[in-house]
């Protein structure tokens, strides 16, 4: 029996037609269109909103909480905070960087059935780490509590091992796979909901009149991070079910999860085990444990500020966003390394200048702007906030390197430098009881990173790799940071109180931009390619 021929122009015709396009346009590759100029510019303006909404907010609670708790409830706070950073480190088991390539490369190489495959397996996955790890967080509070002197209860351990299981899978939802699926919208409502119920409970106890401690803020914590899980839950299980895929297509993601992709998360697992002693969260234990309550209540405070700045330069900020659009870049180029390369240092660059302009202004008047955000309750050592945030300097490089290394398929040369970090424990055990002052720590911390930058970078070269870095650049900005925070910290000391901060502050930025301007530290180019970001119709090889 002959079956009969359907019309060109009919409804049969047109749906065939359009599930063939479909499937088209499913297997066509690379896809780059998902991480083409203009998905990134919409995942910037909402990273950019959800920052503006949530800087202030997460500003506003580190004032408040350094301002109203005791400061042996607030060194008691930022114990449990640094141990709870430390849990969520160790629980990525090297997943972060993992699922950011695989997922990446799946959204732009791979079908829709294959990506959904992927986001179920590594659910399933991320979870594992942060139950065992808050088990044992729990179960040895008492001896983690004695080996910070009793500066942090074991209760307070404890509550913080609870906040580790819900926190941590959360950030692997939020941070890695929403952020490397350019869901910045998404991301920034759970972060605002997150700092939102914290701050909430703090200041509905403060109307309350009632004295703030450790164990309130951790069970805030918990809270808030419950409702931050649902919500990036919910994002991502609405995604999932977007992705609808034709019936025969291939769930295979052997292409992605394989060996070499193992061995990139094994890699990136020990580098971070190694790099997280480059972090303040070591150093702020060390200083519970040798300096006192007193000590790790003014350096967790600054650690505070330090973090709060690391947040807002412009890598950090938008690295959500940057880090699988450099990905998906590279992907779409062919994977032409002169490609990658030009990106990291683009964005290495408006980092370290916004850096050296923040470190202009704490070397002229940092230890005023400690104390007035204090509201003077917490006393810093001279010069300890410009120290911290030299090492702000260091994670800058660090983290270009590691974008640069882990994108090009060369984790191990990051994981060979990484080792250098293993220097810094003895260092600081020796040191900081002899010493007896915070500051000794960043220093070490900046001479271990010149030394991984260069076994980095030796290895990267060795492996066949043009990396470039433009140190003539950061010389001049390097020369125009010294000059303008000395001559405002001079004259910051030679004008009375009132006057002091205000003019230390004016005159170091006004000196700053000035030398920028006239060593030439910024140039047309810089110029017309940061104009290029807000302008329409930008190619995706601009």
């Amino acid at each position: 029996m002959d079956v009969p021929q359907r019309p060109p122009g009919s409804p049969d015709e047109g749906r065939r037609q359009a599930r063939t396009h479909e499937d088209d346009a499913e297997s066509a590759s690379p896809r780059v269109e998902r991480y083409s100029t203009a998905r990134i510019k919409s995942s910037i303006k909402a990273f950019a909103l959800g920052k503006a909404i949530s800087a202030p907010l997460t500003f506003l609670l580190i004032l408040l909480l350094a301002a109203v708790m005791p400061r042996p409830e607030y060194a008691a706070y930022v114990a449990g905070a640094a141990m709870l950073e430390i849990g969520i480190v160790l629980g990525t088991c090297g997943m972060d960087w993992f699922i950011q390539t695989s997922l990446t490369r799946i959204n732009v190489n791979g079908s829709r059935r294959q990506l959904r495959h992927a986001i179920g397996w590594l659910n399933v996955i991320v979870i594992v780490p942060y139950l065992l790890l808050a088990t044992g967080g729990w179960l040895f509070s008492g001896p983690l509590s004695a080996a910070m002197s009793g500066v942090v209860s074991p209760r307070v351990l404890e509550l913080y091992a609870l906040v580790l299981v819900i926190e941590g899978p959360t950030r692997m939802l939020r941070d890695q796979m929403l952020s490397a699926l350019l869901r910045q919208r998404a991301v920034q409502v759970s972060q605002i909901v997150r700092t939102v119920i914290v701050l909430g409970g703090v200041l509905a106890m403060m109307a309350m009149s009632h004295e703030i401690d450790a164990t309130h803020i951790a069970s805030l914590e918990i809270a808030a991070s419950i409702f931050a899980l649902v919500i990036a839950a919910c994002a991502l299980i609405d995604l999932v079910l977007k992705q609808r895929s034709r019936p025969n297509a291939s769930a295979d993601l052997s292409a992605w999860f394989n060996r070499r992709s193992y061995r990139l998360a094994a890699s990136a697992y020990g580098s971070f085990l190694l790099m997280m002693l480059t972090g303040t969260e070591l150093t702020t234990a060390l200083v519970a444990r040798y300096l006192g309550a007193d000590a790790t209540a003014a350096f967790g405070f600054v650690c505070k500020l330090m973090e709060t700045s690391r947040k807002y330069l412009p890598m950090d900020m938008f690295y959500g966003v940057l880090r699988p659009a450099t990905i998906g870049r590279y992907e779409g180029a062919g994977r032409d390394f002169k490609v990658l390369m030009g990106d990291v240092n683009r964005m290495l660059d408006a980092n370290l200048i916004v850096l050296a302009a923040g470190l202009t202004v704490a070397m002229a008047a940092g230890d005023m702007i400690v104390g007035l955000l204090s509201n003077h309750n917490v006393v810093s050592p001279p010069w300890l906030f410009a120290t911290l945030l030299l090492l702000l300097i260091g994670h800058s490089v660090r983290r270009g390197i590691e974008l640069l290394c882990y994108t090009a398929g060369q984790s191990g040369a990051y994981l060979r430098g990484a080792f250098s970090c293993l220097l810094i424990p003895p260092m600081l055990i020796t040191l900081m009881p002899l010493v007896g002052h915070p500051h000794v720590a960043p220093l070490i911390v900046c001479v271990v990173d010149v030394i991984f930058v260069a076994i980095v970078i030796h290895a990267l070269r060795s492996a066949g790799l043009p990396v470039h870095l433009d140190l003539s650049r950061w010389a001049r900005l390097t020369l125009s940071m010294l000059l303008a925070g000395a001559l405002g910290w001079l004259a910051g000391q030679a004008l009375p109180a009132p006057a002091a901060l205000p003019a230390a502050i004016v005159l170091s930025t006004l000196l700053f931009c000035g030398l920028v301007y006239g060593l030439k530290v910024v140039d047309v180019q810089d110029l017309n390619w940061a104009r290029s970001l807000t302008r329409r119709g930008v190619p995706d090889k601009a």
